[in-house]
């Protein structure tokens, strides 16, 4: 006898044997990122998680980056076995403390909607901290583009190294960051990050305006 679920479902539901429906929480975004014109240094960072592969350990490891969109300079980064709410609170606070970032700096941090992100932690921990969260609308990265962008970069560097530990994986991408910033050309700026942030004036700052 050939019977079909939907008449296996008419049969439970008739003898009250179906079980309750659960209903999916519905997920709470934070505020909705907004397009800005960034007009200097630490007015807007973009953040977010990218993994690499330990061959040697057979297991991942992570790296968190915060990047400035106007000077494309890296601002703080996390590598770790994980990336927790409490490694990226961590991370962002002291990259706010080397950048002696105050509240009068107006400084926005953007997102995707990642489970660190979204975290009940990390929104508790930076209501005490000067800036301002904003989340990129869901499958739109373009608004997070520059993060992105850097970490396409990384990972084309990535493909070509094969790591037998952590040690070795942390201090690769330690020489990486800093070539990134200090040595590597960006196009768009036509010098490295960190040379670009150095002489930019105030005058030239409205020739490398841009919305995001």
């Amino acid at each position: 006898m050939i019977v079909n679920h939907k008449k296996v479902a008419r049969i439970c539901k008739k003898e009250g044997l179906q079980l309750k429906r659960v209903k999916k929480k519905k997920t709470k975004f934070g505020k909705m990122a907004k397009n800005h014109k960034v007009t200097r240094k630490n007015q807007v960072w973009e953040f977010d998680i990218k993994y690499g592969y330990l061959h040697g350990e057979k297991r991942f490891f992570f790296l968190l980056a915060f990047i400035d969109v106007f000077s494309r300079e890296i601002k703080g980064w996390h590598l770790g076995y994980h990336c927790k709410a409490h490694d990226l609170a961590r991370t962002l606070a002291v990259a706010l403390d080397d950048e002696k970032i105050v509240e009068t700096d107006n400084l926005i941090i953007r997102s995707d909607n990642g489970p660190q992100m979204r975290a009940d932690y990390f929104k508790d921990y930076i209501k005490e901290l000067p800036t301002d969260h904003e989340f990129i609308p869901i499958r739109t990265p373009n608004k997070n583009a520059h993060i992105e962008s850097f970490f396409s970069i990384y990972d084309k560097h990535l493909q070509e190294q094969y790591f037998w530990t952590f040690r070795e994986a942390y201090r690769w991408t330690l020489e990486f960051m800093d070539f990134y910033n200090n040595d590597r050309i960006h196009g768009s700026l036509g010098m490295s990050p960190k040379e670009f942030a150095g002489k930019i004036e105030v005058h030239d700052q409205e020739k490398f305006m841009q919305a995001i």
